[in-house]
């Protein structure tokens, strides 16, 4: 319990670190986490996962932030505290890689979740949104709105509650809602990626990545998930940016290890590596 709170509690110091002259050394894991494709789970695998978020709506908070009634609650809090740090700025994608880092380690030591970390493989999907696994109302995450915001009246997150507003207090309940928008969807096509991958600096590579592949998922989504501060409310926000996080992965992997020390930040540099001792994780 403690090592999931701190996680929490670590996630609202991360986004105004202290930077510095000169990087911090890395260390390694010893047993890293897997990540894959969404369409790559098996059923069971896909439902395993399912029941872990829906844990988190009915685990109570495990710090003090006013007026959360549960875990889910404690993690959108979370983002919508720094939404105004962490976003067009150089620690997006650090942040969100130790923010999905979190969700993963409050799945797995609250809810007893031992299978692989999903991302959402997004450029599979574009052109047949509608269609995608990830929004399958059995075996995925529901589906919801057609171009008009609605509630989801499918999947498992139907009935479920959020409370969190821009306020940082918990207001009016409000449910997951969504509007999907294929044409915007559009941006997550290989062809954006690829250009992402190619740039030279992380500069040029962050800016890319939180552009066009970024807003693709979130704007596909739409709903809740357009929302810069509260997205996280919704639960395929955390394989949206497990795709992202594998973009910036895959950018880095390819000037190993010069690109895990481009980012002069002691914070920052303890998630710049994937498989470093903070995220300890692989995509497979």
């Amino acid at each position: 319990m403690r090592i999931s709170a701190n996680f929490v509690s670590l996630l609202l110091a991360f986004g105004s670190s202290t930077v510095l002259a000169s990087p911090v050394a890395r260390r390694a894991c010893a047993v890293k986490t897997q990540r894959k494709a969404w369409e790559d789970l098996t059923d069971a695998e896909k439902k395993a996962y399912l029941d872990a978020d829906l844990c988190l709506f009915n685990t109570p908070p495990i710090t003090k932030i006013p007026g959360a009634k549960n875990v889910w609650d404690e993690l959108q809090w979370t983002h919508a505290a720094q939404a105004g740090y962490i976003h067009f700025v150089g620690t997006f994608l650090p942040f969100h890689r130790y923010y999905v880092r979190a969700h993963e380690t409050l799945i797995r030591d609250l809810c007893g979740y031992d299978g692989p970390l999903p991302y959402w493989n997004e450029p599979g999907d574009v052109g047949a949104l509608n269609k995608a696994s990830i929004l399958d109302p059995k075996t995925g995450f529901g589906s919801g709105g057609n171009g008009t915001a609605q509630c989801l009246t499918d999947g498992p997150f139907a009935n479920v509650t959020l409370r969190i507003g821009w306020d940082l207090k918990a207001g009016k309940e409000y449910c997951v809602y969504r509007a999907i928008n294929g044409r915007f969807f559009n941006n997550a096509a290989q062809k954006n990626v690829d250009k992402c991958l190619a740039m030279a600096t992380f500069n040029d590579a962050w800016r890319c990545i939180e552009g066009a592949p970024h807003s693709a998922g979130h704007g596909g989504i739409n709903g809740l998930m357009i929302d810069v501060a509260l997205s996280p409310g919704d639960p395929i926000f955390w394989l949206h940016h497990g795709w992202i996080d594998k973009l910036w992965w895959d950018w880095e992997s390819r000037k190993l290890p010069a690109r895990l020390t481009e980012v002069p930040n002691a914070t920052v540099a303890d998630v710049m590596d994937l498989g470093g001792e903070y995220v300890c994780a692989e995509f497979v």
